[in-house]
């Protein structure tokens, strides 16, 4: 259906810098999303396919200072963690930073293939590129997905597709098979991209959504969540109308 995307492509479309703009859809409704996109869009792929397994870890302070920093809206605020690429076997040490003007920011470090402990290194990383108080980090939320990952032909964009979220910690975890999480990346916020239009033709709902703050309200019992309630029932009734 899409082209696969050259090296070039992609390093082009790398965006670490960039401003983002999120939707939902119900799971069963991406092929007529992908539909829409494949005219101007190449995909990402690995053994011919465009569909790859991404696990996340997040940290975050035995305070929560990451999640009460998303619920106080604050400018920058930033969020920590290990990304692991499953299907191309890579791992990031992460840490992204929404600025004040509305811009995405992403720092990334090279790890080795699933690692997840917080050495010196990582520890270094944080504190010269986040805030935060990084020796107070802990292992806090693990959430899995699948995800295909489109490059735009016609300018510096990338849209990201997520879907089979599972969200765990602590022994409690929670699937929302259901949900379709798109994301679209663009060196300048431009909602009138082919690419804007088509989602919003296919019938996606622009949201605003973090999936770290979704599955801490979900199975993070002593975190204060209270305040995500009301997107957790939009999502609810969305994906079951």
């Amino acid at each position: 259906m899409f082209p696969v995307a050259s090296q070039a492509l992609i390093e082009e479309r790398v965006l670490q810098k960039r401003t983002d703009t999120k939707f939902v859809i119900q799971s069963n409704k991406l092929a007529s999303v992908l539909e829409e996109l494949k005219d101007n869009c190449a995909a990402i792929t690995h053994n011919a396919q465009i569909e790859s397994d991404y696990k996340n870890l997040y940290f975050d302070t035995t305070d929560f200072q990451c999640l009460l920093d998303h619920q106080r809206g604050l400018r920058p605020r930033f969020k920590v963690r290990f990304r692991h690429h499953v299907s191309r076997k890579l791992s990031f040490f992460e840490i992204k930073k929404r600025c004040k003007d509305e811009r995405t920011e992403k720092f990334r470090l090279d790890a080795p293939f699933m690692h997840e402990r917080l050495t010196d290194t990582e520890l270094d990383f944080t504190k010269a590129n986040a805030p935060l108080k990084h020796s107070a980090l802990q292992p806090t939320l693990r959430i899995e997905f699948k995800r295909i990952t489109l490059l735009s032909l016609l300018g510096k964009e990338r849209i990201t597709l997520d879907n089979q979220l599972r969200f765990a910690a602590d022994g409690c975890s929670e699937t929302w098979p259901n949900l379709a999480i798109i994301e679209v990346k663009q060196a300048r916020f431009d909602p009138q991209t082919p690419s804007m239009k088509a989602l919003q033709k296919a019938g996606a709902t622009k949201f605003s959504i973090s999936k770290y703050c979704l599955g801490a309200s979900l199975v993070l019992p002593n975190a204060d969540t209270n305040w995500y309630g009301h997107k957790i029932h939009f999502l609810r009734t969305r994906l079951n109308g």
